[in-house]
């Protein structure tokens, strides 16, 4: 089997599981050759190994869907699901998300007006839990910045008329200087 998709941070959800089910997502600690260390993607707890040949890209193969193992989520998937069993009692609280492909640019969530403090007390600590950092915006004072694994990233912001924001995805105490917009695309 390839293991060309397999990296550090990326996110899984179990197979052949009942669409009522709730999902047990899990991340790749440390990918490796043959075997490959996973948690549980919300709490960084259960870390065990398995077989590369668990991992898919795919849920489906050969248009069947796949009965055992993970297949390849993408993370703010995961993010949207995380949110929506945490505010089950708060329905309404986010209004919108806009993240990118890659989470560890960051991205925001953007809150109902006059949202409950309980529900963003809620949000804030279910993704903390689940390696996510939140702070609050300096634009808006109904969003939160919201960064996968930003603790450990470079806090740097750059704004681009037209192009929104994105932030630095070097880890945090990199050498190089944001002088232009090109060390925080790269």
């Amino acid at each position: 089997m390839e293991s060309y998709h397999l990296k550090r941070g990326q996110v899984y959800a179990p197979c052949g599981q009942p669409e009522d089910a709730v999902a047990r997502y899990v991340r790749i600690v440390r990918p490796g050759g043959k075997r490959v260390r996973i948690a549980d993607a919300a709490t960084g707890r259960r870390e065990r190994e398995v077989d590369v040949n668990r991992l898919h890209e795919f849920p489906t193969r050969n248009g069947v869907e796949r009965r055992t193992g993970y297949f390849l989520v993408e993370t703010r998937e995961w993010l949207w699901d995380l949110t929506d069993r945490a505010l089950r009692k708060y329905p309404y609280t986010i209004s919108s998300t806009s993240l990118g492909q890659d989470v560890s640019r960051g991205g925001f969530v953007r809150l109902e007006q006059g949202p409950a403090v309980e529900a963003v007390r809620i949000l804030v600590a279910t993704l903390e839990a689940a390696a996510w950092t939140v702070e609050p915006a300096t634009t808006h004072i109904d969003e939160l910045r919201v960064r996968f694994q930003g603790k450990n990233r470079c806090p740097s912001m750059y704004v681009a008329p037209g192009d929104g924001r994105q932030y630095c995805t070097r880890w945090r105490g990199h050498s190089d200087e944001h002088q232009d917009d090109l060390t925080l695309y790269q």
